[in-house]
């Protein structure tokens, strides 16, 4: 009776530890499918927010460009102005001698 007992002991034991084994081998594979999911959504939100900063580093890009050739036209305009300002100095200059010439 002892010896059967005993045997009966050990094969529960046996079985138990099966069993711990392969409830531990599933919380495993649960847990690896889980660290799968959150790389997964977290790689997912990363290049949803790099797509994001990329369309607006493009924008700005954009932006940048026509303050650029504002910046471009503003400075050809200026140029220009400062031109004709130089000469119609010029010929204020002139009309002045001329009316001087002419009252002597």
């Amino acid at each position: 009776k002892m010896q059967k007992a005993l045997t009966q002991a050990q094969q529960d034991s046996s079985v138990g530890a099966t069993q711990a084994l392969i409830e531990r081998d599933k919380l495993v594979s649960t847990m690896q499918t889980l660290a799968d999911r959150v790389r997964a959504t977290c790689r997912l939100e990363f290049d949803e927010e790099r797509s994001v900063l990329e369309a607006r580093i493009l924008a700005l890009e954009r932006e940048l460009e026509t303050v650029g050739c504002g910046a471009e036209q503003l400075s050809s305009t200026r140029h220009q102005l400062v031109s004709t300002e130089a000469r119609l100095s010029v010929l204020e200059e002139e009309r002045r001698k001329e009316r001087e010439a002419a009252e002597r």
